[in-house]
């Protein structure tokens, strides 16, 4: 399969703009899945980073549901869509690795499909590690296999990489991340959450 190198940034950002531009309303998250999060966080006001798309939709949940949420997007009409979705949302534009957050700044981190942007998902782990607190979780949901699969969108083609759940819960496990849970999703996707224990 031939990649399509520096699309899927391409694709986000033509999509970002395209629901700022339109003014789209708010699309919908999975609430429930959030609530449970906070739950298992055990702590009453969680810090919590959101990265990766749905920014401001997701952002706005955490935050009516009790955490405090900081979103990150490296692409930046991604952010300007999310202070549009919520306007009173604290939003960085930043890239992972990279995020500009102290080490173990967050009780939780959710992102979503980040993983599936990216070849190598072991830099991107070790800082989502490192502005975990010990005994935070991290949620990040994967599509299983190797290579790249193609995704066809209304903005273009986005390159979804691969990544078998067994290789990621190993990689996490080397940076003191344990399995907690692991969900399989009905679009084929798996939902994995891991605890920092130290």
């Amino acid at each position: 399969m031939t990649a399509h190198a520096g699309d899927s940034v391409d694709v986000c950002r033509r999509r970002a703009a395209r629901l700022l531009a339109a003014k789209a309303p708010p699309l919908p998250v999975d609430t429930a899945a959030i609530e449970r999060f906070i739950l298992r966080s055990g702590r009453p006001v969680p810090p919590v980073l959101v990265a990766g798309a749905e920014l401001g939709e997701l952002c706005l949940a955490f935050d009516e549901l009790g955490a405090t949420a900081t979103g990150v997007d490296r692409v930046a009409e991604a952010v300007q869509r999310a202070c549009q979705v919520y306007p009173a949302g604290v939003f960085v534009c930043a890239a992972v690795p990279g995020l500009p957050a102290d080490g173990g700044a967050f009780e939780g981190v959710w992102c979503g499909r980040l993983l599936s942007h990216v070849s190598d998902p072991a830099p991107v782990l070790a800082d989502l590690h490192r502005v975990l607190r010990a005994g935070g979780l991290l949620q990040l949901e994967t599509l299983p296999g190797v290579g790249i699969a193609a995704d066809p969108t209304s903005d273009g083609v986005l390159d979804r990489h691969r990544h078998l759940a067994s290789r990621l819960e190993a990689a996490a496990a080397t940076l003191d991340l344990n399995l907690y849970d692991s969900t399989a999703l009905p679009d084929g996707w798996v939902r994995m959450l891991f605890r920092r224990e130290y």
